[in-house]
């Protein structure tokens, strides 16, 4: 898992997460005691990656950060949606009097999601792209299955419709981003980017170590990871380098830093 592969953008994603105590990973964080000092050199980090982007002075960094929060939460949506379909047909199933009602559920789950949970785990555009596709592999028999679902949420096509929604948005959005974050800053200053960059790479990894030794559940651990975990597979979807961006070198499983990168 290479550190050093993801976009600026992509860790200010994770660190963020980490830092705000109202989402999911950071309400895990907030009960492992051992987790809480170490947050205090994961904020110097993000905060220097963001002073980092304000020095470079992108033209569009107002809306480039826009974006980015938009993106974190569009995909927090969009996997809410997925993970909830999955387990709401999974348990129909599992309640099924008959095999022909249990085996209808799973078809249509994985009819809906090929992928399963790892769903989640996609690249947003390839989060859009799986959900764009989804009515060309429901049959009628997938379509009538759902009809007869319903929730206090609504059917279960109204839950399908509002995850293809998100998950448009969330690829509009992306795309925008990618976009805007290729336009030239004028007065960028290479080496502020990559002291910013190896300094989140090295409180991220000692962040990271130190999460088996704070004794929480394989479910809380997963969450902790989840927006670290997707885009180190984003990262690796690329071809590595930071998705084009200046990084300076990393070794070790940890991926540390062995320099400030310049040079």
């Amino acid at each position: 898992m290479a550190l050093i592969d993801l976009t600026t953008p992509e860790m200010v994603d994770v660190s963020g997460a980490w830092l705000d105590a109202g989402s999911p990973e950071g309400k895990v964080i907030s009960r492992a005691k051992g987790l809480v000092p170490l947050l205090m050199f994961v904020r110097e980090a993000h905060e220097g990656l963001l002073a980092s982007q304000v020095v470079a002075e992108n033209p569009h960094a107002a809306r480039i950060k826009e974006l980015t929060q938009a993106n974190t939460d569009l995909d927090r949506d969009h996997d809410r949606h997925v993970r909830g379909s999955i387990l709401l047909l999974e348990a129909l199933a599992l309640l099924a009097k008959s095999d022909k009602r249990r085996d209808a559920y799973r078809a249509t789950s994985l009819a809906l999601f090929p992928d399963g949970a790892s769903t989640t785990q996609l690249s947003y555009s390839a989060e859009a792209g799986n959900a764009a596709m989804v009515d060309e592999r429901l049959s009628d028999a997938h379509k009538k299955t759902m009809a007869s679902i319903t929730t206090p949420e609504g059917s279960l096509p109204e839950i399908v419709g509002r995850w293809k929604k998100v998950a448009r948005a969330l690829g509009e959005s992306d795309k925008e981003r990618t976009r805007l974050m290729e336009v030239k800053a004028d007065g960028t200053t290479k080496s502020d980017g990559i002291q910013a960059r190896n300094a989140w790479i090295r409180a991220v990894d000692v962040f990271r170590r130190a999460i088996p030794m704070a004794k929480l559940s394989p479910e809380d651990v997963t969450m902790i990871l989840a927006t670290l975990t997707k885009s180190e597979e984003r990262g690796k979807n690329r071809g590595g380098g930071g998705g084009g961006e200046e990084g300076g070198d990393e070794s070790g499983e940890g991926g540390e830093p062995t320099g400030d990168g310049e040079g």
